[in-house]
């Protein structure tokens, strides 16, 4: 019970600050759009549930918000709360660490381009860049709690690999497996499929609206479509829960709700609420989901 409460709490506060982001970002109409295509994504169950997604979800855009503040309002806070924010992200899981890639991204768009370089000084400059430092400091204070407590700082990854099987394994080795196994004619055919499936809507959506984004949108986007390939769960079913991995890119969300069009929006609706229905279905009634 304390999971669920804690899932719908911090996802409703995910879609408050994604609201708040959009808007600013673009427009009110779009905002709306962005968190009602989140809420009603295929596999958005898992926001509702008791996993780490809709607390993973909120802190990432809670950093983004904190980053779009720095920009507009030059203040040192913002850059401290971003950090804060990434911290507890690394703590939840840990893709937090690809927050600072953002977070170095806009640091160097705002104190090292031309028409910013000279009019900020160097104490500016480090202050703004030292909460940086907070983000990979997320899974360092996880590795001290199980070096105290379990005698392992490495715990974590030891027990993916022997537990899960999941190694380091370049992208492209894990994406031609799951090819060669979605073509088997077995029970796993099917989740197979879909997990292909959700990969490629992911890298279709980012290819075809990244020029719609903010630089950093698009690059934890794309590290956070990347990440997951690297640990795949052996080869018969190795992109296992790679549909939920993809329900925490919002930048995909907002690139959806930027393309305005009632028919557009009917046709993709028209795609994900089905299977957004139908997961909930198998999930109620004991079936593997993501």
């Amino acid at each position: 019970m304390a999971g669920i409460i804690i899932s719908n709490v911090f996802f409703f506060l995910a879609l408050v600050f994604l609201y708040l982001l959009v808007d600013e970002l673009f427009d009110a109409s779009i905002a709306r759009m962005s968190i009602f295509y989140l809420a009603f994504a295929p596999y958005a169950l898992f926001f509702f549930i008791g996993y780490t997604e809709a607390l993973f979800l909120f802190l990432c855009i809670l950093v983004f918000f904190c980053l779009q503040k720095a920009i507009k309002t030059r203040r040192l806070i913002y850059w401290l709360l971003a950090g804060i924010g990434g911290l507890f992200a690394a703590l939840s899981r840990s893709q937090g660490v690809l927050l600072a890639v953002p977070f170095l991204v806009v640091f160097i768009q705002q104190y090292f381009s031309r028409q910013n370089f000279s009019t900020t000084t160097w104490r500016q400059k480090i202050l703004a860049f030292i909460p940086i430092v907070l983000i990979p400091l997320g899974v360092g204070i996880y590795m001290l709690y199980l070096w105290h407590t379990k005698g392992d700082p490495l715990l974590f990854s030891k027990a993916e690999a022997l537990g899960w099987g999941r190694k380091l394994t370049p992208p492209w080795i894990s994406v031609a497996n799951a090819i060669k196994a979605a073509l088997l004619p077995d029970m796993l055919q099917i989740q197979n499929i879909l997990n292909l499936a959700s990969l490629a809507g992911a890298i279709i959506a980012l290819m075809m609206g990244w020029r719609r984004l903010p630089l950093h949108y698009t690059i934890f986007a794309a590290l956070l479509i990347i990440f997951p390939l690297l640990y795949p769960l052996g080869k018969a079913d190795g992109l296992t829960a790679l549909p939920r991995y993809m329900l925490i890119i919002f930048p995909i969300a907002i690139i959806f709700a930027s393309y305005k069009g009632p028919r557009f929006e009917k046709v993709l609706l028209a795609l994900t609420f089905p299977i957004f229905t139908v997961t909930i279905l198998l999930f109620i009634s004991h079936y593997w989901v993501a």
